[in-house]
This record gives structure tokens, sequence and C-alpha cells, in this order.
């Protein structure tokens, strides 16, 4: 028998893109952890967003926050550059600029925060709580977006797009994330015990779940908001699957029919 783990990103694949509706979730995580499967939260999200989810699911495993760039089990490992350190150095290249550039969570207030994402206040004050991301929405022009990407490059940093936001972060990503657990999967899940052959499965959306779904041997797109899907060039001996529901019910779906092999 397979042993598996998995590893999901939480808006829009997990959780429902508009409503946050977990529904169905708890139960099949508990069947899963059962079945000594363990569920890698591996989000954008923060890690006291996280901690907050991983208490509501009644979690067992380490979470990977920040678009990898922070593991978090018995112990906190740092992965990413500390957005104190390079927010200033944004905020100057914004101030030097001639038109509108970009606005992000660092600018907001926590009432802003719950009208960008429709989260509750003190949701928000969670999604606030950022150690190596930032979050922006970008208000200026295709080319001055080129540049300012160009501008990040020469800090060593990136801009990739989630299913809200553009996420500013180093150089790192869910799967960097996620092969340092893989080196040393018995450290970081103590509680189980893998064979050399386990498989990963991984679920996400959108483009910062990329890295994340080339990286596992089973790969499930969800449904973007639109209806449309992210597109994967797949490695040989990778299956990708195509949720036909949005979240949580096509995660819940996907995870029944690959797993527990049943028909819904």
């Amino acid at each position: 028998m397979t042993d598996w783990l998995i590893t999901t990103d939480l808006d829009g694949t997990l959780l429902n893109h508009h409503s946050y509706d977990a529904t169905g979730i708890p139960e099949i995580i508990e069947r899963l952890q059962h079945n000594a499967i363990p569920v890698i939260l591996n989000s954008s999200k923060t890690l006291s967003e996280l901690t907050a989810w991983r208490h509501q699911l009644n979690l067992l495993s380490p979470v990977i926050a920040e678009n990898g760039g922070v593991m978090a089990g018995d112990q906190i490992n740092l992965c990413g550059k500390a957005v104190v350190d390079y927010l200033p150095m944004l905020h100057a290249w914004r101030a030097q600029q001639h038109a509108p550039s970009f606005a992000g969570f660092s600018d907001w207030t926590i009432d802003e925060v719950v009208d960008a994402t429709g989260l509750s206040l003190a949701e928000a004050a969670l999604a606030k709580d950022r150690l190596v991301t930032e979050p922006i929405k970008w208000l200026g022009t295709d080319s001055l977006f080129t540049e300012f990407k160009s501008y990040l490059a020469q800090l060593g940093l990136q801009c990739v797009a989630g299913g809200r936001f553009y996420h500013v972060m180093g150089r790192h990503s869910k799967a960097t994330a996620l092969a340092a657990l893989r080196l040393d999967v018995s450290g970081w899940l103590p509680n189980y015990q893998f064979k050399q052959d386990y498989q990963i499965l991984a679920l996400g959306d959108g483009d910062n779940d990329r890295a994340m779904l080339m990286a596992a041997d089973v790969a499930v797109v969800m449904p973007k908001p639109d209806g449309s899907y992210l597109k994967l060039a797949t490695r040989p001996g990778q299956q990708v699957i195509y949720s036909a529901l949005p979240a949580p019910a096509g995660w819940i779906q996907c995870v029944e029919q690959l797993l527990f092999k049943e028909t819904v």
C-alpha cells in the first residue's frame, strides 16, 4: 500500500475562494489522519493564519506559510528575506515613480484588508502579521510592472501571482519548502512512519502553486473563480487531475477518489 503525504493550498483549493467555506473538510482530514496520511497546509497565508486553521482543522502536521518562506512545526524556520528589511526599498522605488504603481498590506489598515479580502477583522489582523512576504495590488501599467520586477530581481526578490494578489518575496516557493521537508521528513513528521516510496499529492489553483504542483507525484488543479485552470507542463510519470468542482467539494471529491478509491 502506498504511503501518501498531502500538501495543499487553502484559498480556492481547500477553502471556497469567495466565502472561505470549509464544509466537509474537518471530517475528511480526520479520516486522513486516522489513516496516517498527513495534510500539510502550504499557503501564501501567514503563520498566524495557518496556526489558527491548524487548530480549527485539528491538524497534527507542520505548516508552510507565506509561499514557502516560513516552515513551522515544533520549531519555526524562516526561509525567506525578512519583509522589514526590503519594504523600505520598495516604498522608496514607488516614491520615485510619477504614476501609480502598487499598494500592499503594509499600506492598508485592518479595515482596508477586510475590504480587499472579505476576511473578518480578526482574520485580517492575522493576515497583516507578515514575516517574509508583501501581498500587493498592482495599480500601474504593464511597462512599469516590467520595470518593477527588474528592480525586485536586483534585490534578490520576485513577484508571484496568487489567487487575489501579487506576492513580493525572496527566491523561495511552496516547492522549495516542500523539498526541505522531504529531506528531513522524519524530523518534520515524527508521528508518521514513511516508506521510501511514499508519494506526494499536491492540490492548488494559482500561479504560486505551480512549482508545488509540478514537484508532486500527483497534482490536483482546482478551478479558478472564473472557471479556468492553471496549465501545468507535466513531467514523465506524473499524474495531473483537473477538479470538476470548486473548493471545498472538489478537494474532497479528488482526495476520496485518489486515496480511498471512492466514486462520488
